[in-house]
């Protein structure tokens, strides 16, 4: 069986960034971080 990945939700998909760059790796972990404290849905319930 293989792993499939996906995008954290509100991470842009074109995000300008070169695949050797390491910006986009930094991105990806950020939005996943903001995904899993649930940052979005306490922003917009203000």
């Amino acid at each position: 069986m293989s792993k499939t990945f996906k995008a954290p939700g509100i991470l842009n998909p074109t995000s300008g960034f070169c695949a050797g760059c390491g910006h986009g790796i930094i991105n990806r972990i950020l939005a996943e971080n903001l995904e899993e404290m649930e940052v979005e849905k306490k922003q917009s319930s203000q």
